[in-house]
């Protein structure tokens, strides 16, 4: 007897769960229709791939040995299925995408409202999260491109990291904050202020470390947690307008409020404060129509954000000194 997909799909399913309730549940099944078809299998085989009890099933041995061979067997047949998929284009395809805070509110939110409205067919799935979360994704295979800050990533053979241009950050406070009149700014006083931002990758974390007793490390034991910790750069934003909070911003996403006044920035910064993120996808895979369209928007976009920052935001104290000459 030949093993359908069908069928393989039921024996991996009820290994998974353990009993025929949930595996049916979770199948979209009745329990006496997945029965029967463990059944017929079991009956077309000549062997026993389940003992049942009390508790539920276990697998024999050539149950076993079904379900190894069989993962690896599904495992092909679903990357067959996306490889079809790929080759229907951009007007019906899917495409899925994990983007950490800095890019995802920076260019990738762009770049995904141009490529819908170009192809308005295609099915878009974005996830914004943190950054260590979208590495998971990326370095799993979960989305089909992810952009998140690749020196978390290190040397993975397996995956395609593709940078991004490079944004300069400054420490924007709100007008008037007392740094602004310290003659002299250092790390320690700019972290005798609440900091606000997302969780920082080491790159960023280890040089602050010596001297932001405030920020705690996570439970990975590398990455710092500002003490506001919040995920959006809108609301770090709003949180440092409105107090003493320090943010860590790039300029691109502040000029606006530094123009208007809203938002100031110190005239200081250390040269490694920028952003470092840029594509991830996995070497094995190939990048659909969708997936390669939706990169040359954020290059697009990445390529305007540059073009706008071209003129970096003056210092406060520097615009304060030319309005007293006026």
């Amino acid at each position: 007897m030949e093993i359908d997909a069908r069928s393989l799909r039921h024996v991996l399913a009820l290994a998974a769960a353990g009993n025929y309730g949930r595996a049916a549940q979770g199948l979209r099944l009745s329990q006496p229709a997945l029965s029967r078809s463990i059944a017929r299998l079991e009956s077309g085989l000549g062997v026993r791939l389940f003992d049942r009890g009390r508790r539920g099933v276990a697998l024999t041995r050539f149950g076993q040995l079904v379900v190894e061979r069989g993962r690896a067997l599904m495992g092909g047949l679903d990357e067959l299925t996306r490889e079809i998929a790929l080759m229907q284009g951009l007007e019906v395809g899917e495409l899925s995408v994990a983007a950490g805070l800095y890019p995802a509110e920076m260019s990738v939110g762009t770049a995904i409202g141009r490529l819908s409205a170009a192809h308005p067919g295609l099915r878009i799935s974005l996830r914004a999260a943190p950054w260590r979360e979208v590495a998971d994704a990326a370095v799993a295979g979960a989305v089909d491109v992810a952009v998140v800050e690749l020196s978390a990533l290190g040397d993975q053979p397996h995956l395609v990291l593709d940078p991004l241009p490079r944004h300069d950050a400054h420490f924007a406070c709100r007008p008037g904050h007392p740094l602004l009149a310290e003659p002299r700014i250092t790390l320690e006083k700019v972290f005798a202020y609440p900091f606000v931002g997302p969780r920082l990758p080491p790159r960023i974390g280890g040089p602050l470390r010596p001297a932001a007793a405030s920020l705690a490390l996570d439970g990975t034991g590398t990455d710092l947690v500002p003490p506001l910790h919040v995920e959006s750069i809108a609301l770090a934003r709003r949180i440092v307008a409105a107090g003493n909070a320090i943010a860590a911003l790039p300029h691109v996403v502040i000029a606006a409020e530094v123009r208007a006044g809203t938002l100031a920035t110190l005239p200081w910064r250390p040269a490694w404060l920028h952003t470092g993120y840029g594509f991830v996808y996995r070497r094995d895979r190939t990048l659909s129509p969708a997936a390669l369209a939706f990169m040359r928007e954020v290059r697009a976009a990445e390529a305007e954000l540059v073009a706008a920052a071209a003129t970096p935001p003056a210092p406060a104290r520097a615009r304060a000194a030319r309005r007293r000459k006026r």
